[in-house]
Order: C-alpha cells, then sequence, then structure tokens
C-alpha cells in the first residue's frame, strides 16, 4: 500500500493564497492612501480660497468706514491697513491717480504702474490690506476704481418719475452705484508657499 504525501500541495497552496492576500491588501492600501493624497489636495486648496473669500467679506464689512475716512473696529486678523492709502483709491477714479498722491497717501505702490499691477508678486509687495487668517496670509489691493452709473448714495430700487401724467406710469431706476472697484486678493500658506489662490473681484459700492 503506497501513501502519499498532501504536504506539499497545502504548502504551495497556503503559499498561494497568502500572496493574493497580500495583493489584494496592498492594492487596497495603495487605493485608500491615493484617496486621501487626492482628498488631502483638494482640501488644501479649498482652504486657501476659503481664506481669500474670508477675508474679502471681512473687508467689505470696513469698506464704508474707510471710503468716508471714519474710525473702524479693526479686526483682530488685519497684520497690516494702508487706511490713507484705500481712502485716496476708493474716492478717486484711477485715471487720475498720480504718483506724487499715491506717495503722500502712504501707499506702498507709490508709482500709478504699480498700483494698477494686478501679478500676484506685486498684489503681496504692494497690498492695502493685509489678513492672517488659520495658516494663511492675504493680501488685498485696489488696482481700479471706475465712475458707476451715478455718484448719488446708493439707496436700492428707487421709483420715480412718470411716462405719462395721464396714467401715472412709474419707472423704476437701477440701484445707484458711484463707483465700480477691482480688488485683487491673493492668500498664501504661510508654511508653504506654492499653495496659494488668486482671486479677482469686481465691486459696486
Amino acid at each position: 500500500m503506497v501513501f502519499k504525501s498532501e504536504s506539499g500541495v497545502a504548502l504551495i497552496i497556503a503559499i498561494l493564497v497568502a500572496f493574493v492576500i497580500l495583493v489584494l491588501g496592498s492594492m487596497a492600501l495603495y487605493i485608500s492612501t491615493q484617496s486621501t493624497k487626492v482628498s488631502g489636495e483638494f482640501s488644501v486648496y479649498r482652504s486657501s480660497v476659503e481664506a481669500a473669500n474670508g477675508a474679502f467679506r471681512e473687508t467689505e464689512a470696513i469698506l464704508g468706514y474707510i471710503k468716508e475716512s471714519k474710525s473702524f473696529p479693526v479686526p483682530y486678523n488685519i497684520v497690516d491697513n494702508k487706511t490713507t492709502c484705500l481712502n485716496y483709491k476708493l474716492n478717486t477714479p484711477s485715471l487720475s491717480w498720480t504718483n506724487s498722491d499715491l506717495t503722500s497717501n502712504g501707499c506702498l505702490a507709490r508709482t500709478v504702474s504699480l498700483a494698477e499691477d494686478t501679478s500676484i508678486d506685486k498684489i503681496i509687495d504692494y497690498y492695502d490690506l493685509k489678513y492672517s487668517l488659520g495658516s494663511y496670509y492675504v493680501y488685498l489691493k485696489v488696482v481700479n476704481t471706475s465712475l458707476g452709473n451715478t455718484q448719488a448714495p446708493r439707496k436700492g430700487l428707487v421709483v420715480g418719475g412718470t411716462t405719462s401724467n395721464k396714467h401715472g406710469i412709474n419707472i423704476k431706476f437701477a440701484p445707484p452705484a458711484p463707483y465700480i472697484y477691482r480688488i485683487e486678493i491673493v492668500s498664501v500658506s504661510k508654511l508653504n508657499p506654492n499653495d496659494f489662490s488668486h482671486i479677482s473681484v469686481l465691486y459696486a459700492f
């Protein structure tokens, strides 16, 4: 009677099963790592955009004070602000900006060409407002001021005038917008200069 040993076959099967499990585990680990990496990159980018948006919302709340040269509660996260420069830029069409006025009003960009420059490095170097928001620095710069549809104060939709005295038809005028501003915003990570965002805002006020 001959007995055949099955231990060799069992060992080979066990090795093959272990190899398959190892391959599947490696694939799962790779997919998980890539997923985490992509998710992390998206989160970082989104955070830089949110920092830029947050800085603009803060700025929007104080623009009226600055424009009218009124004192305002300075948000704790403002690192530096060129209030006098902003007041000049907000109340003067950019076609009338002069090098001497930019200098006398304390603007970092002391020439018209630099004041209107929208490149990222010039926004960072010649900002009008600088914020510290979490792990980001955010720089804001007014690069253009244009006259809007009217210089009257903003009052929302206004009803007035008639097209016919007989029927008394009311006319609704567009909301007054004395000035239109182009504001450039750059947010940069304090730890990684390659993590940044650049937003352009067209703002009527």
